[in-house]
């Protein structure tokens, strides 16, 4: 009827300018879907804070706890060590490396722990060559996991996963290539969290001029290095974020490139590139070999970590990229 289409139109033109009065000015319509982008803009930014980045602060901050604990357990060993070093006597040392000539590296290890807490820098090497051998391995500890291959994965795919690298799921596996097949089972180092205690750390240790691996909170395995001349090497904390086989050497004087296998080279068979989250200026610092064996042990570079091109390998081998490196004087 008449007037029920009075009443529709009625209703539609008070509906009509509810939603766009009269006095609003048309052109402010163009604007009105960047309105709603903005403000849904602040929303995602407020929760990207809060569930996101503040997160990973906290983690942050924990972490930096947890290595600052390690550092401190590290130094009352040293000045423990310092007033008692406690020698393995002739007939254990003889026992131990019996051990580990018929592979037994878990009894030699029950045998050697009592000797690394004196601090017997005997005992401390084959502490560390055991614990190697025993991360390399097909032998499983709670470090190690298996894992069932699965349609579309490779190696490269599983050591991200886990936070290791393909070389050591190589070795674990005796494998020479990096060809798998669905179904298998693959022994894997599980250092699935960056932030947890099962991933690697390193400390660096500017007055000693070493490197400690560490694994679950504790000394893994102690290398001695060569730091900067003159305290160069910046104390703070980095992460590896390249990792270069047979690096080439970019000469700082004219910024020449220096190939690999060149006497000039001084970086030997690895580079471990480092940078600083909180130090981003910190530029072109690195763990690498070196061919000048006499400088190992000392204040010799000019900055980076040096160490033996045999042991870089070997670390280079087990240390994934965002491995935590902490400098200390």
């Amino acid at each position: 009827s008449d007037n029920y289409k009075k009443f529709k139109y009625s209703f539609y033109f008070m509906i009509k300018q509810y939603l766009n009065p009269i006095y609003t000015k048309p052109r402010f319509k163009r604007y009105r879907w960047l309105k709603v982008f903005v403000t849904f803009g602040i929303i995602f930014g407020i929760l990207f804070y809060f569930f996101i980045y503040k997160k990973n602060d906290d983690s942050s901050t924990n972490r930096e706890i947890s290595d600052k604990k390690i550092i401190n357990e590290i130094t009352e060993t040293k000045i423990t060590n310092d007033k008692v070093k406690e020698k393995i006597d002739k007939n254990t040392l003889k026992n131990i490396e019996i051990l580990i000539s018929n592979a037994e590296y878990n009894k030699a290890l029950i045998l050697i722990k009592p000797f690394v807490k004196n601090g017997s820098d005997r005992a401390i090497k084959l502490f560390g060559d055991i614990n190697i051998n025993l991360l390399k391995s097909y032998d499983t500890n709670p470090n190690k996991l298996w894992y069932v291959v699965k349609s579309g994965d490779a190696l490269w795919k599983i050591a991200k996963k886990y936070n290791t690298t393909i070389s050591l799921i190589k070795t674990l596996n005796n494998r020479k290539t990096d060809t798998i097949r669905v179904g298998e089972r693959l022994l894997v180092f599980n250092g699935r969290n960056q932030n947890s205690d099962n991933s690697f750390k390193l400390i660096v240790s500017k007055e000693n001029n070493t490197l400690d691996l560490i694994l679950n909170n504790q000394l893994f395995k102690r290398y001695s290095v060569g730091t900067g001349k003159f305290g160069k090497t910046p104390v703070t904390t980095f992460i590896i974020y390249d990792k270069i086989i047979e690096p080439p050497w970019t000469r700082p004087s004219d910024n020449q490139k220096i190939e690999y296998g060149d006497p000039e080279n001084v970086l030997g068979t690895r580079w471990m590139a480092l940078k600083s989250p909180k130090n981003p200026e910190l530029t072109g610092f690195g763990i690498h070999g070196t061919w000048e064996r006499d400088s190992i042990g000392s204040q010799s570079s000019d900055g980076c970590i040096r160490m033996f091109n045999e042991q870089v390998e070997e670390l280079f081998d087990i240390l994934p990229r965002n491995t935590v490196v902490t400098v200390i004087e």
